[in-house]
Formats: C-alpha cells, structure tokens, sequence
C-alpha cells in the first residue's frame, strides 16, 4: 500500500437514513456521525475517492456543502473535492501554496 496520502472529510447534510447507507460504502479509518455530519480521516492510499464522492452527493440534502481533501506528502499535492448535492468541484495544489510557512526562529 502506498503511503504518504492523508484523507480528510466532512460531509454535511446527511439524514441518519442516508448515513447508515453511506457507513456501509466507507472503508476509511475513521468515520463518525453527528447531528447530520459525517467525519471521515484514513491514512493511506483508497481506490475509487471518486465514487465516494458521488456516494456522498446521492446522501446529502439540497443546499448542503461538503469537502474532502486527499493530501499526498510523496508528490507534494492536496486534492480538494468541494460536494454538492446537485455536483462537485475539485482543485488541485501544491501544498505549500496552501499552508502558510512558519519565519525561521
């Protein structure tokens, strides 16, 4: 398995319903529910991100925004998937774009 790839979610707008049809989809480390939110992080590499995208948009509820980023330390590169019931985005960037560096002490 390849290492180096963090997998960070939130998925917002999700009846307990659709959330016991999602559980069952999601194979990551962690995965948590609350009060219409699912949580998800895993360590490692995961086939198919795409369809859990699409998994999550048939589970949300119009006028919901979602997220999940997949950070790959190897390639220095964060995806982030921005998830709505009726589509989705994805952005690709370097990650030292994204986090601001810390002035030399």
């Amino acid at each position: 398995m390849r290492r180096g790839i963090r997998i960070f979610g939130e998925f917002r707008g999700v009846s307990e319903e659709a959330f016991g049809k999602l559980d069952e989809l999601l194979d990551f480390d962690e995965v948590g529910y609350d009060e219409g939110v699912v949580v998800i992080e895993h360590d490692g590499h995961y086939e198919g991100i795409e369809d859990v995208v699409l998994w999550v948009m048939d589970a949300m509820d119009d006028g919901f925004e979602s997220n999940l980023d997949v950070i790959d330390h190897e390639e220095n590169i964060l995806t982030r998937f921005v998830i709505e019931a009726d589509g989705f985005r994805s952005k690709q960037l370097n990650i030292d774009d994204v986090v601001q560096a810390y002035p030399n002490s």
